[in-house]
């Protein structure tokens, strides 16, 4: 599960507004689109079907990165969140054309009386694979199966309110689901997990006698007092997120084939429960097949792009859309828009390195602000992103505008007083070799310091060897390491580094920040892999939690913004710009602020569609 930051209104506001939605045709110019435009962008319909245009209803994707893997519970990267919108469905979602909260496998979203109890009631279409209904006993075993402390779940904090899911007694469709404390967030917390098929993970029925909430289990009557050891082991088996056999899902796409490296491949279910259902955009699906296609060079880019090798992409290299829309063949074949996102890129420290038993660099707030003194972040945005990403300066995106704090400005670049501040820290060239030093526990300490960041566009290798120059201007040995996803993943858990390149997918949807900033979520291997937090950043972000008045909860958002921003645990890179490129041979093209960027499963053939007359 990725991060979700706070989008600040009233839960009554949320769930009882009548919201007309607005789009925005996409301009045909290097603007960034933002949501001041509209609520989501929807891409002109070419008129007609061009000679030179494909004809097969199979839609390729060029992206950069395949999935860490596609296992229900543990994964991280963004391209793994993409998928599960297509072969997952979740109790509730997030409309990513209104960023609201909508029913997806419930009939409604339920109004609680206290904010504590939800009673839902199930549709009758959904089904899994093998035709099984699904029904409330999947519900409750998903929930115990993301709650079991064995099970490797990313992102378990968010769950931590759930108190218990309980059957209705009156109605087999109906159940009851309690928290412990009334959140802003109680319900966007069911939109992150997807709902599983007990039969097909839990066959032996291992977890009947555990409870939802696993805390003092053996505190509780009728329970069982040990912990299911073998089932977690068999659960948490890498197979179940990379065997397409074993990939299952309520979703309208099933992995059909995973060649690691090179194209992950989505078939359409035949005659899915959605089928069944109103006509709403959401539930309509017309790509008989999607290909996940990585192509990470950028000249092969280009070339895809003029032989119409790819059908959409949103991960385009900013120079290689700028250099396309001087082509005359790709404007003929492509539409092609910038918009603005949640989502940022970032540098993190390692606040505690005694842990994985790493050199102690970074627990001197002056070192950390050296670092970020450092960072020639407006050089790298003009001239690795051709200016289209937007500069960061604190942990939540201008797109909230409500909850923005603006007062927090970008750190400055400077390195003469970044020398000066690692002086101050006691960091000289002792020996002459024009690498800073320092005694730590006696033994003389080069200011060597790698860097581990994914594997990837060169653009990311671009931006490591351009601070491998920089900081070398200040006495620093900067050795980048480029890493895959799960190899970056496995030492970002550990808290195995020094320096960490990496992003966080955000959201407009309310969220606390436990999972990526509190010190729980650092000790229990979570999202906070740096490090940060103290008794008053956790106090501040159980304060943010329980304040449901919008006002009152925007003061607090700022508050903690700014005590991030003061620490320096990270430093803020930019926000991303997502490159947009969807070809004309599809129509219904609509473009998100929010994952998943492109409505992919909307996207119609255009000659599979009436013709204007």
């Amino acid at each position: 599960m990725f991060s979700r930051f706070v989008f600040i209104l009233s839960v009554s506001f949320l769930f009882s507004c009548q919201h007309e939605n607005t789009s925005q045709t996409a301009v045909p110019d290097n603007r960034v689109l933002t949501n001041a435009d509209g609520d989501y962008i929807q891409l002109p319909d070419a008129l007609k079907f061009l000679s030179d245009w494909k004809k097969e209803n199979n839609l390729t994707v060029q992206w950069m990165q395949e999935p860490d893997n596609l296992h229900p519970c543990n994964g991280r990267t963004l391209s793994r969140a993409i998928v599960f919108t297509l072969i997952h469905r979740s109790l509730l979602s997030i409309d990513p054309m209104t960023r609201k909260l909508k029913a997806d496998l419930v009939k409604e979203i339920p109004v609680s009386h206290d904010g504590l109890t939800y009673r839902f009631e199930l549709k009758d279409e959904p089904a899994f694979d093998d035709g099984a209904q699904l029904t409330v006993d999947d519900v409750i075993f998903s929930f115990k199966a993301y709650t079991c402390p064995l099970v490797n779940v990313s992102g378990r904090s968010a769950l931590n309110n759930l108190l218990n899911i309980v059957k209705d007694n009156s109605n087999a469709r109906a159940f009851t689901v309690t928290m412990k404390k009334v959140l802003a967030q109680n319900l966007f917390i069911l939109t992150d997990f997807p709902i599983l098929e007990k039969k097909f993970y839990d066959a032996d029925d291992a977890l009947k006698n555990y409870p939802v909430n696993w805390v003092n289990v053996e505190d509780q009557p009728g329970m069982n007092k040990t912990f299911p050891t073998a089932w977690a082991a068999a659960f948490n088996d890498g197979k179940y997120g990379n065997d397409p056999a074993l990939i299952n899902g309520l979703g309208a796409y099933k992995v059909k084939s995973w060649e690691r490296g090179q194209t992950l491949t989505l078939e359409m279910k035949k005659n899915h429960w959605t089928e069944k259902l109103s006509a709403e955009i959401l539930n309509q699906f017309y790509p008989k097949q999607i290909n996940f296609k990585i192509i990470t060079d950028e000249n092969a880019i280009l070339l895809a792009a003029r032989n119409q090798e790819f059908d959409a992409s949103f991960w385009l290299p900013s120079k290689v859309l700028l250099e396309l829309h001087k082509d005359s063949s790709f404007t003929k074949n492509y539409n092609s828009c910038y918009t603005a996102s949640y989502d940022f890129s970032y540098i993190g420290f390692n606040l505690k390195p005694q842990e994985s038993k790493r050199t102690d660099f970074f627990s001197d707030l002056n070192v950390r602000k050296a670092f970020a003194m450092l960072t020639p972040v407006d050089l790298m945005i003009q001239n690795l992103f051709s200016d289209k990403a937007l500069r960061m300066s604190g942990i939540v995106s201008p797109l909230k505008k409500d909850i923005f704090n603006d007062d927090l400005k970008s750190y400055s670049f400077n390195i003469d007083e970044a020398k000066k501040l690692l002086s101050d820290a006691g960091w000289k060239d002792l020996d002459g070799d024009k690498i800073l030093d320092k005694i730590i526990n006696g033994k003389k300490t080069d200011l060597k310091v790698e860097l581990i960041f994914p594997l990837g566009p060169s653009v990311i290798q671009d931006m490591a060897l351009m601070l491998k120059d920089v900081y070398a201007k200040a006495g620093i040995d900067l050795q980048p390491q480029v890493l895959d996803p799960n190899a970056l993943g496995g030492k970002m858990v550990s808290h195995d580094f020094d320096l960490f390149m990496s992003g966080l997918s955000s959201s407009s949807a309310p969220s606390d920040y436990t999972g990526t900033w509190s010190t729980a979520a650092w000790l229990n291997h979570e999202n906070n892999f740096t490090g940060f937090g103290s008794a008053a950043s956790d106090a501040l972000i159980d304060s943010i939690n329980v304040t449901l008045d919008e006002a009152k909860r925007a003061q607090l958002e700022k508050a903690f913004q700014k005590m991030v921003y003061d620490n320096y645990p990270i430093i803020p890179l930019y926000f991303n710009v997502k490159k947009i490129v969807v070809h004309k041979r599809w129509v219904n093209a609509i473009v998100c602020f929010d994952k998943p960027y492109i409505l992919f499963g909307q996207l119609e053939l255009l000659n599979e569609k009436k013709q204007p007359e």
